[in-house]
């Protein structure tokens, strides 16, 4: 490898660091050797609405806009990182992306990074963190202006529940919509079940358990701080992006009514997840739509 080369080389791998700064170990400098370097004259187009998310960018100098009919326009300058959403969401492009002056790209194949992820369980756990703490922090800024999430009826469960009972309320969690049924199975396996009385508090602010909640049955009140409320009904996740992030600490929550939820510990979901990526796509998935929602509600104007 020449110097030159070597230099690039470590200069993608500094720039991957930078706006991946959960990528740990090897992972940063994997992904920087898949990247392929281009020079963009303004007006180019980096994809357009409705097409495959086949490629990722890193703008590394430049500016482009995201736009589509009907949606708030998206704006990204240096060191930004765009197109990552919609792969990561599984679907196609929701707005077209073109530049608005020269500009200088990083690009990445979505098949590549997604194969990663697969391959490299630990890539993956960072993956989730990164995606979960930039979902968290955008959560604090706007998550007030979202309209809260309606309640849905319960499902008739009552404690203690069957494996297969389990089962049902995980997969139609929005968190694990896109999960295999195989590694639904193995999630019901490892969650434990906590029966709560109406007023029971389930965990106070400051508490250092590291796990996810979701609630099969009854509402659960989530309070963040001193002043915001979550009511959590049947078959959602309690502030997900806070407990994959480290932060569902900040957070006290009680039973509304008579509950029943279910606890996955942190280490419980990634042994799963390292046994079933889908799990890892999941996640994602369900984190790319939720910023989605935020970043409408506050545009990136870069």
């Amino acid at each position: 490898m020449s110097d030159r080369t070597h230099e690039l080389r470590l200069e993608r791998e500094l720039f991957v660091r930078a706006l991946m700064p959960t990528l740990r170990g090897d992972g940063a400098a994997r992904l920087a050797g898949l990247l392929e370097a281009r020079e963009l004259p303004e007006g180019a187009l980096l994809f357009r609405e409705g097409a495959p998310p086949e490629e990722f960018f890193f703008i590394v100098e430049g500016r482009v806009v995201m736009e589509a009919p009907g949606l708030p326009t998206w704006s990204f300058s240096d060191r930004s990182l765009v197109g990552m959403v919609d792969m990561t969401a599984w679907r196609p492009h929701r707005r077209s992306c073109r530049t608005t002056r020269p500009t200088r790209v990083l690009v990445g194949r979505s098949a590549a990074w997604l194969d990663m992820l697969d391959d490299d369980p630990v890539m993956g756990e960072e993956a989730i963190h990164g995606f979960a703490q930039r979902l968290h922090d955008l959560t604090s800024e706007v998550g007030s202006r979202l309209a809260p999430e309606p309640i849905v009826p319960d499902l008739g469960l009552s404690p203690p529940l069957a494996i297969h009972e389990r089962a049902l309320v995980l997969r139609d969690s929005s968190l694990l919509l896109r999960a295999s049924t195989q590694s639904i199975a193995s999630l019901a396996q490892v969650a434990e079940e906590l029966t709560l009385r109406a007023g029971a508090e389930l965990f106070a602010r400051g508490h250092g358990e590291r796990a996810l909640f979701v609630v099969a049955s009854g509402v659960i009140a989530l309070r963040w701080g001193s002043e915001r409320l979550t009511r959590v009904g049947p078959l959602r996740f309690l502030a997900p992006a806070a407990a994959l992030s480290g932060h569902l600490g900040e957070y006290s929550a009680h039973a509304e009514t008579a509950a029943v939820v279910l606890r996955i510990r942190e280490e419980e979901y990634y042994d799963q997840s390292d046994e079933h990526p889908d799990l890892t796509r999941a996640a994602m998935a369900f984190m790319a739509i939720e910023q989605e929602k935020l970043m409408d509600l506050r545009p990136p104007n870069e």
